[in-house]
This record gives structure tokens, C-alpha cells and sequence, in this order.
């Protein structure tokens, strides 16, 4: 264990082994910092359990109170998984519920400068970009992708392996698989790149696409293309996925 004689660390931190804590960095009470953590100079962690091999980056501040008029103090905290990196100046708040958490999965990649709200659940293998903001209770699934000065409403979910362009600005949520871009913000086609990366097989893919044109590129409503999906493609795993995810949507999904 490595700490820097000007850090403070309140005695009730759990410390792992390895861990390495830079210049004038503040550790406060409820935190667990897993083993082999890097923890930057100038980051303040409180209400905050840090999984293993994690890299946060200087003058992040993580656990904070939730920006949230009327916010009465309860317990609460945010839990980040392994082999994450946290670049600089990132703001994360912890819940708002009592006894709730704010998650971040396991091998996320934030961007310098980006927020994640009160509450928001992050799955495993999230890249978010500089300047990203995420309002309170935002949902992301696995490998999702967030562009730079994205703009989330609050309880905006985003599906797994989605990609968001820069700039864009989303009040509805984003399906599994596909891509959103331009201002105002608007699906434009799969998320091909990433279908690839994570071996989405061909026969999927193909099936996602009859899906994508179905959904966006016919003159049918949402509910008419959901049920020509069910009816024409096979419900294979992928499918299965974006069906439930636009049956489960309580804003309604992005056009």
C-alpha cells in the first residue's frame, strides 16, 4: 500500500491490498477501496465501494450528494466494479433512496469531465465520453456507448451494445443494438462496429436489421412493427432482447 503523506484517509476506510493513494486526495467514511486501486491526486471519495484494479484519475469526485432539491440525508452510496477507469474531474452522486446505490458494472471506461446522476445503473463494459451528462435514474445496458456531450433526461434507459452520437440529446429510450445521432436526436441504423466487436453472429444481425426497418423505416406505428416482428423474424436471443426492451419502456423509444 502506497499512500501519499498529504492524502487523508478517514480510519474507518477499508483499504485492499495494493492500493496507491495520490497528493492531497480525500477518503472519507463508507468507503472500500478494492485491491490494487490507483486513486489520482486531488480525487474525494465518499459513501463510495470501489471494486478491484480500478484507476481513477485526478480531481474526480465520487459519492457525492445528489443534485436534488428537497434531498433529505440518508445512507446511501455508489458501487463501482472491477477494472474500471475514471478519468478526470468525473462527478458520480450517490443514490437518493435510502440504503440505495448508484452502480457502475465492471470494466467501464468514463471520460474525463462526464456525470452520472443520482441512481443511475450502469452495466459492464460502458465507454462514456467527455462531457457526457446523465440526469438521475438512467439506465445503460452492457457495452453501450455514450458520445461526447450527450445529454440524458432522467429516467432514459439505453440498451445493451447501443451507441449514442455526440451532442445528442435523449428523452426517450435507445434500443439494444441500434445507433442515435444527429440534433434533434434520431435512430439512424444498427450499431454495426459493436454488433461485430462482441460477436453478434450473421443470422442475428440480419434478423436486427428486418427489425431496424420495421420499426423505423415502414409507415407503422410502434406496437403495429412489434407485432410484424414477432410474426416475421426468428425469435432468436438478440430479438428476444429488443422486444422485451421496447414492451418494458415507460417513455416510449426514440423515432
Amino acid at each position: 500500500m502506497n499512500i501519499h503523506p498529504t492524502a487523508i484517509v478517514d480510519p474507518s476506510a477499508d483499504l485492499g491490498q495494493g492500493v496507491e493513494i495520490g497528493p492531497y486526495a480525500l477518503i472519507g467514511k463508507d468507503v472500500r477501496i478494492g485491491l490494487e486501486c490507483r486513486i489520482g491526486p486531488f480525487v474525494e471519495l465518499k459513501h463510495t465501494q470501489l471494486g478491484a484494479r480500478c484507476r481513477i484519475g485526478s480531481k474526480t469526485i465520487l459519492g457525492g450528494d445528489p443534485q436534488l432539491l428537497g434531498f433529505e440525508n440518508c445512507p446511501s452510496n455508489i458501487s463501482i466494479g472491477d477494472d474500471c477507469i475514471i478519468h478526470e474531474m468525473v462527478t458520480i452522486h450517490r443514490s437518493a433512496k435510502e440504503n440505495g446505490s448508484t452502480v457502475v458494472g465492471n470494466g467501464c471506461y468514463l471520460m474525463s469531465l462526464c456525470h452520472l446522476g443520482h441512481d443511475c445503473q450502469i452495466g459492464d463494459g460502458v465507454l462514456i465520453t467527455t462531457f457526457a451528462g446523465l440526469s438521475g435514474h438512467i439506465e445503460v445496458g452492457d457495452h453501450a456507448i455514450l458520445g461526447g456531450s450527450a445529454g440524458f433526461h432522467q429516467f432514459v434507459r439505453v440498451g445493451r451494445l447501443a451507441m449514442v452520437g455526440a451532442k445528442a440529446r435523449l428523452t426517450k429510450d435507445i434500443p439494444p443494438f441500434m445507433t442515435v445521432a444527429d440534433v434533434p436526436s434520431r435512430i439512424i441504423g444498427l450499431n454495426s462496429v459493436g454488433l461485430d466487436r462482441y460477436g453478434i453472429s450473421k443470422e442475428a444481425k440480419s434478423d436486427l436489421k428486418k427489425a431496424h426497418l420495421l420499426l423505423y423505416k415502414s409507415n407503422l406505428n410502434v406496437q403495429q412493427a412489434v407485432e410484424r416482428i414477432k410474426n416475421e423474424i426468428s425469435a432468436r436471443e438478440e430479438v428476444t432482447q429488443l422486444l422485451q426492451f421496447i414492451e418494458d419502456s415507460k417513455r416510449g423509444i426514440s423515432k
